[in-house]
């Protein structure tokens, strides 16, 4: 009956919700970059958020518009690993 599958339906359990992970700037250059996106990988995470902010990152607040990014070459090498 209806009422049987939605009370089967209810006591499945859930999958774990996706781990998504700040992985702040990589921590590095490019293969510090690769490390650290396999390690959180290998740990589970579903979606890695990287900035793009010449490492070691400063504060935005601090920092205010003194802000430096890294150059497209970098960046492109960073995705590409």
């Amino acid at each position: 009956s209806s009422s049987t599958t939605t009370n089967q339906d209810a006591s499945s359990p859930s999958p774990p919700p996706p781990l998504i992970v700040d992985g702040d700037t990589g921590y590095g250059g490019a293969s510090n970059m690769i490390r650290t996106i396999s390690t959180l990988s290998r740990a589970g995470a579903a979606a890695i958020s990287i900035e793009d902010q010449i490492f070691p990152k400063k504060c935005t607040i601090a920092a205010g518009s003194k802000i430096q990014i890294v150059n497209r070459e970098e960046a492109v090498e960073r995705v590409r690993g």
